[in-house]
């Protein structure tokens, strides 16, 4: 399926969610000197202008980095904890960063202005350290030609010690090559676009394999939370598949968080009218996260309240953690 563009939810209030929890990780692996090898199983095309076509057409960023940047620029919520804030403000810096060609206007205004929202591939390219590397892998051929060119943009290798490496393909295939690092510590994002049920199957594949081949490195799985019964079965799954681990167990943690609410819909409903509701939520699968992830989760996820939520919602998230 090649029907599917990021750029369409660019900026939105999963992509904040997903890539707050996979900056952090990012930083909390690079505590260690020892070199970090990231592989990105569905990069898209890397960089976008939220004023461009595609995003503005649904602006789904106005619920998203955008409100999150309008509230971060009044009222910074002071009840979070130290290291909810160090955790919140390592992923704005970041996206801040990409917007420098705003630094004149924002600083007379005070403000932080973003324009411009950087997808999983730049984060990680601007996070690499010399001894890092990174694999990207994207099969739509005009976001594989975007993300080429925008990171050769942003990151031109004769300026810019970046040890990337691109593929025109799926990421769920051709990257058992490329797992093993030479330090044995890996981070890899798998986030397809679920448009087809195959890429469940393929999620629970790509994981027990990887499994198989580097157990230690940290696995964070994106996926939509649907009125679909794939989408509510796939943590539960994921859990079931690192309960059978022969070895040593696996901790993980699994978020959730809701802007609709669930209960409304019913999996089993035959009624055409709530067949196709949009995104519930957003999940995040993490195997072998951050120690101090559950806590520091469901303190921002109680803050994202204030910001994201479209309808009254009792229970907006679900942080649960199984640390060995």
């Amino acid at each position: 399926m090649l029907s599917y563009r990021h750029a369409f939810h660019a900026g939105n209030f999963a992509d904040v969610i997903k890539h707050f929890l996979l900056v952090n990780c990012i930083s909390y692996l690079q505590k260690k000197d020892a070199a970090v090898r990231f592989i990105d199983t569905h990069s898209g095309a890397g960089m976008y202008r939220l004023d461009d076509e595609m995003p503005s057409k649904l602006n789904e960023s106005q619920n998203g980095i955008l409100k999150l940047q309008n509230c971060m620029n009044t009222n910074f919520d002071t009840t979070l904890s130290k290291q909810a804030k160090l955790c919140l403000q390592n992923y704005l810096d970041l996206v801040f960063s990409f917007n420098d060609s705003n630094k004149n206007k924002a600083k007379k205004n005070n403000i932080n202005l973003v324009e411009k929202y950087p997808g999983s591939p730049f984060l990680i390219t601007k996070l690499l350290r010399q001894q890092d590397d990174a694999f990207f892998y994207e099969l739509h051929p005009k976001d594989y030609d975007y993300l080429s060119k925008n990171l050769q943009k942003y990151f031109n290798k004769k300026h810019h010690n970046k040890n990337y490496h691109l593929f025109n393909t799926n990421g769920f295939q051709g990257w058992k090559a490329n797992i093993i690092s030479p330090s044995k510590r890996a981070l890899v994002i798998i986030d397809p676009s679920y448009e087809t049920t195959s890429d469940y199957e393929n999620v629970l594949s790509y994981l027990s394999q990887s499994l198989q081949r580097l157990k230690s490195a940290t696995y964070c799985i994106w996926y939509p939370l649907l009125n679909k019964r794939e989408s509510f079965q796939l943590s539960e799954r994921l859990i079931h598949l690192l309960q059978n681990q022969k070895e040593n167990k696996i901790s993980w943690i699994n978020t959730k968080y809701f802007i609709k609410n669930q209960q409304k819909y019913n999996n089993n409903n035959n009624n055409e009218a709530n067949k196709f509701v949009g995104l519930l939520g957003t999940g995040m699968f993490i195997v072998n996260p951050p120690y101090f992830f559950p806590e520091v989760v469901k303190e921002t996820f109680a803050f994202f309240d204030t910001i994201f939520l479209q309808e009254n919602i009792k229970d907006s998230f679900e942080v649960i953690a199984e640390i060995f």
